[in-house]
């Protein structure tokens, strides 16, 4: 049996936690308040606002690891590497505040230890692209995975191993180095609220833009975990800068777990017409239950009454999942994103959709913990693509097993937005 036809991978006979779904979409990327955080306060102000939610949710911070599991995101010489690399940055952190406080050592030889260490930590992690050694049986295809926090090199290999095992694709890792935990979210700060475009920031963007350009690339499939979900975010702004939205068509994103404060991903008019008309009716049918989608039909006011106007994303999809009890989810999406309409009902996508600047499908796995992809996200029996309200919605578990899928039309017709939108709301 072929690959294009093979059947879904079949559900686990029990999974106890509800799945909360629920289209968030940026409708009106004119308001101030949807333009990505630092382009609206100082860095100074976001870092505080960043250190009060980070310690709001402090007592999350043991179910990162939680529930532990034998299978792991982290080999024994990761484990190595991260205490080791965990130890130098903690020692080196006080050298600079001593550096800084009492002038010893001088802030110029603290500046340069500071460099020489970073460059040998990142020496020894090897290159930033990292191609997976598997079959690429899908030429017209491209997957990327860029990875979060803590993950070293033979980290990354594992869960390139596991998505390979997943999908039947040769997924590219873009690696974030890991500089020790203290300095990787040191790290996440400055990259989400000072734009700092690290190594892998650079080196994972060209490399999507030489699949953009490739025509030979139909599908260009982007995936990220926990800080990878910052970069991805960076990626996101840049693209919808450097290229139309006709090219940005081909490519889908997929985050688990995401740390980022924005996704801005606007949503464009599918204008009036029959098309209008076919996904308003099927935005009815989700209504009842019946239907699956991700972009939106809402209702404009005019002078004369009112038009159905249908609503996608620029980039052909875009999905978040989540555990609610993941300290990274809080601190990242959860606390950014718009919360799930009133109308939700686990289990079934509800007829309205979100406003907010975190667009996306968002997959929310209510009350569970864990942070690690392999080991709390894909853990096999207990992954968060086999639940049923997932397959039913989620685009990416089309891929499970190997299989070829394309973005039908019904996905972008389930949704309507309740709220006119001739006038954007005030700021």
């Amino acid at each position: 049996m072929s690959s294009e036809t093979a059947p879904l991978l079949p559900l686990p006979p029990t999974l106890p936690f509800a799945i909360t779904v629920y289209d968030s979409q940026l409708s009106h990327p004119e308001r101030t308040d949807h333009s990505p955080p630092y382009f609206r306060d100082s860095p100074l102000r976001l870092i505080g606002f960043d250190l009060g939610v980070v310690l709001r949710h402090a007592l999350q911070i043991p179910n990162i690891f939680l529930p532990v599991s034998p299978r792991s995101d982290i080999g024994f010489t990761g484990v190595i590497s991260q205490v080791v690399f965990t130890v130098v940055s903690l020692g080196l952190t006080g050298l600079a505040v001593s550096s800084l406080v009492a002038g010893l050592p001088t802030p110029i030889l603290a500046a340069v230890v500071l460099a020489v260490t970073m460059m040998v930590m990142s020496r020894l992690q090897g290159q930033v692209k990292m191609d997976h050694d598997m079959e690429d049986k899908y030429a017209d295809e491209a997957w990327l995975f860029v990875n979060g926090i803590a993950t070293s090199a033979s980290g990354l290999q594992l869960i390139l191993t596991r998505l390979n095992v997943l999908f039947g694709r040769r997924v590219t890792g873009i690696h974030n180095k890991t500089f020790g935990i203290w300095w990787d979210l040191v790290e996440c700060l400055l990259q989400r609220d000072f734009m700092w475009a690290t190594a892998d920031v650079r080196v994972g963007y060209e490399t999507i833009c030489q699949h953009i350009r490739n025509p030979a690339k139909k599908k260009v499939v982007l995936m990220a975990h926990s800080q990878g979900g910052i970069i991805m975010s960076a990626w996101v702004d840049q693209l919808l800068s450097d290229f139309p939205a006709d090219a940005l068509r081909k490519i889908e994103i997929y985050t688990f777990a995401s740390a980022a404060n924005h996704f801005s991903v606007p949503s464009s008019p599918v204008y009036p017409g029959a098309e209008a008309d076919a996904i308003t009716a099927d935005a009815e049918a989700a209504s009842a239950g019946t239907g699956t989608a991700t972009a939106t039909a809402h209702t404009e006011s005019t002078g004369t009454g009112s038009r159905q106007i249908g609503r996608r994303f620029v980039f052909g999809v875009v999905e978040h999942f989540v555990n609610t009890k993941d300290y990274v989810s809080l601190i990242g999406l959860i606390e950014f994103a718009p919360h799930p309409p009133a109308t939700t009902v686990p289990g079934v996508l509800p007829a309205q959709a979100a406003e907010g600047r975190f667009a996306g499908r968002i997959f929310r796995r209510e009350g569970h913990t864990g942070h690690l992809l392999v080991a709390h996200y894909l853990k096999e029996g207990d992954c968060i693509l086999d639940y049923p309200a997932v397959r039913q919605y989620s685009q990416l578990t089309k891929y499970l097993g190997g299989r070829r899928a394309e973005v039908e039309d019904r996905y972008w017709k389930a949704t309507v937005v309740t709220q006119p939108t001739a006038t954007p709301p005030a700021v």
